[in-house]
This record gives structure tokens, sequence and C-alpha cells, in this order.
């Protein structure tokens, strides 16, 4: 009966302790902590008579962060991931535990809190450009309670690590010697890592420069120009070339190559490019005709043969996408006997059709023989598609042959996918002999060509 009573009265004794000791933890409280910085571990306590510990706790892992803290004591300042045997990881789960030196009621964290790297603060290089070949102080310094005293240094472009600079630095200084096998450009940066990795740094986006040329080329103006004047080459594109380098670039040669919606080569034009000095640029043009209304990608290579040695080889195209623009084609066709009769009125029989992509304004058609007989025809708005056929009956006076041609809109009023299809011109032979409009020629075939879809 004595041991019952016992048993009873420390049950009732532990449970009274517990009424007696509630915990509860107010911070942190999930959220994100950065590794070596302090915060203030917070908890809600009433009539504790024991002294209060602190652990750290993700999954079945636990580490003491403090003990033996006083009675009453509601909370403490820590700095985050530090142990009172190490330190813990990066990570994320992580809870925080008070309870009693011995045992006892306890709380921990509603919610898993994530440790994040600590802060290391990059000081140099500052941006700027750096120069292959040459020399530079990188520095670093802590912030917080980091206990990592070695360090990796990384190259990187954009998001991209591009070089290991040093895998193992103990200390926060290092001299780099930035290596010519680099390529030149923008968007670098340096990163630092601490060997546990609980610490990291980003510093300050910097170029890097070639004692060597280094030639890139870039559009002039948003896309290619519609020439304004009448002319056989109808599209310029415009580009500059420049020489971002530290060294003068020789001669080269530019290329510029039309591709259609098939990726296929259109045409291929080249330009000789002079000497560039280190800094300046060039301007290039390309004048060319595209006989149809579609989708074309230009691409414009600076020095494609190589022959200038760069710093960087990795940058000397642009590609630029674009749609021809829809214009009238006017084609001219005529039909005329093989031979004549002199004195004999034998009909020449022209053809004009539009097989651009859009209407064509009405325009003059001229007709000539020998140069020296000219006879004008008005032709009117033609849709795209659309043909008019006219004839005119010509008589011969003597014997031989004779130079005939017509050309449409010789005014050049209209301007056109191609300039070259709207003139004809052939040889007429005169004789006694001949039967006439025998052996007409045919120009069918020319004009069932078309710009749009072809």
């Amino acid at each position: 009966m004595i041991k019952k009573n016992l048993s009873f009265m420390v049950i009732l004794f532990c449970f009274s302790c517990f009424l007696l000791f509630p915990i509860k933890v107010i911070s942190p409280n999930g959220g994100r902590l950065v590794f070596g910085s302090r915060v203030e571990i917070k908890w809600n306590l009433e009539g504790a008579t024991h002294s209060i510990k602190i652990v750290i706790r993700k999954g079945n892992q636990r580490e003491i962060i403090a003990t033996g803290l006083a009675p009453g004591t509601t909370s403490f300042w820590w700095d985050v991931g530090h142990h009172k045997t190490g330190f813990v990881r990066t990570d994320s789960g992580y809870k925080i535990r008070v309870k009693g030196q011995n045992g006892g009621p306890f709380d921990e964290s509603d919610a898993p809190f994530e440790i994040l790297p600590g802060t290391i603060n990059i000081k140099t290089p500052r941006g700027g450009t750096l120069i292959q070949g040459e020399t530079y102080p990188i520095t670093w310094e802590k912030v917080g309670n980091i206990p990592d005293t070695c360090f990796s240094l990384y190259l990187f472009r954009g998001h991209t690590r591009y070089a290991v600079i040093e895998s193992r630095v103990c200390d926060t200084k290092y001299r780099w010697t930035v290596s010519p096998d680099y390529v030149t450009g923008s968007n670098f940066h340096v990163e630092i890592l601490s060997q546990h990795e609980i610490a990291h740094g980003k510093g300050n986006t910097f170029s890097m420069q070639s004692t060597k040329p280094d030639l890139t080329v870039r559009r002039q103006g948003r896309q290619v120009k519609l020439n304004r004047h009448p002319s056989l080459k109808l599209l310029t594109y415009e580009a500059i070339i420049d020489n971002n380098g530290y060294g003068e670039a020789g001669p080269s040669v530019a290329r510029l190559r039309i591709y259609n919606n098939a990726n296929r080569i259109e045409k291929t034009l080249t330009k000789n490019v002079e000497k560039i000095v280190a800094g300046g640029q060039k301007k290039i043009s390309f004048e060319y005709s595209l006989h149809r209304y579609a989708p074309f990608k230009n691409e414009l290579t600076v020095d494609y043969r190589g022959a200038v040695e760069e710093g960087n080889e990795e940058n000397n195209s642009d590609q630029f996408f674009y749609r021809t623009p829809r214009l009238p084609d006017l084609v001219v066709c005529a039909r005329t006997p093989r031979q004549v009769r002199i004195l004999q009125p034998s009909p020449i029989i022209f053809t004009v059709k539009n097989i651009g992509a859009v209407t064509a304004p009405a325009s003059r058609l001229e007709m000539n023989i020998e140069n020296r007989y000219p006879k004008n025809f008005d032709i009117g708005p033609l849709e795209p598609g659309q043909s008019i056929t006219k004839q005119y009956a010509s008589t011969w006076y003597r014997k031989g042959t004779r130079k005939f041609d017509i050309t449409i809109d010789y005014r050049n009023k209209i301007q056109e996918y191609s300039e070259n299809n709207t003139f004809y011109g052939k040889i007429i032979k005169i004789s006694v002999h001949s039967t006439p409009n025998h052996g007409s020629e045919k120009c069918s075939g020319y004009l069932n060509n078309t710009t749009e879809g072809r």
C-alpha cells in the first residue's frame, strides 16, 4: 500500500511540474535564416525552476546549441548554423527545440526553417574591363560568423560557370592573372564558395578584352531597308563592324547569306573590309533583290575566312529574320513572226502581266524599232496575276534585219520586286521570201511565272 501511494505521489509530482513549467517557442518559426548571422531564439516560459537547454533538430539529427541557461530565461542570441561542437550544413527542414536541462516539458518550432549560405562580400574586382594576360587582385571578406577559412574561386559568365580560377585559397585575397585563352566579351563575374559550402559571394560584373583584335557585327537599324529609287537592287542590308579588341584588325571579307523559310541558301554575297584600328568601326552594306514575298533570314559573318586572329571567334555573326515587302512586279513579253514580207503589214502582239503580290498602278509601255520609231501605250492598273494583251501592225519597207524592243514602265514610276524583267527585245529578219505570221514566237511560259509563292 505504501509503494502504491509513493508511485502515485511521484506521478502527481511530475504532472504538477508539467503544469508549472509550460514552454512555447516563438521564433524561429519557418522562414529562412542566413548562416553566420545573429538571430534571437525566443520562447515563453512560466514557473520554471530548472535550467534550460536549446537543441537544433532535423529529422533524427540533434545538436545542442546551448545548455545550462538560467531558470526563467526566455531568449538566446544564436549565430545561425552553429552548435556547441561545430556547425550544421545549409539545408531546409530545421527546427529549434527548447526544453528543461534534465528533461521534462519541451516545445519546438511549429514550422521548419531553412538555413541559407552565409555572405561573402567580394570587394574586387569592382567591374570595368579586364585585359587578358594582366594580373588583378581578388579580395573578399566574410560577413558574420563563418568558420570556414579556405575558399574556391570561380569565373562565371551570366548564370554559367565558365572556369575555375583557383580551387583552394586559404586567405581573403588572391592575385589573378587573366588567361589569354578566355573568350572576350561582357557579363563576367567572380563567385566565391567556402570550403564547406556554408558561405557564398558574387562579385560585380565586368568585361573581358584581349590584346588581339575582336571583330563583332551589329545590324544598323531595325530592318532591311527598301530602296526608294528605281534600281535592280531592291533591298539594302546595313551593318556596323566594330573592333572591340586592343589590336588592329587587318583586311578581311564579310559574307551575307540569305536563307529562305526552308533554311536553304537563297543568295550569298561577299564584300571586302579594310583594316580597322583598335576601338574603330566600319560601315558595310549589301544591295540585292528577292523576287518573291516570303520570310527570309539574313546571316552576316565578318571575317568568315578567318584571316584575322581574334581574341574571340564566337561573336562574328548577326542574324535577322524578316519578310520581303509586298510589291507589284510587271513582266512583258511579245509574239512576233520570225520573218516578214516587205510592204506586208505584220502584227506585233505583246502581253503585260503583274506577277507581284499587290496591284500595279497604271503605267506606260514604250515600243522601239531601231530606236527611231517609238510608240507609247497606256497600261491600266493590273491586279495580282492579271494581264493585258495589245498589238501593233507594222509595215516593213526594205529587206534586212531590224532591232525591236519594248519596255514596260519605261519612266520607272512603279517600284517593283524586280526591274530586270520589264524589257523585251529581239532581232526581226525581213525577207521577200518569207510567209507573213509564220512560226510566231511564244512567251506564255514566261508569263506563267509569279513573284508570290514561287
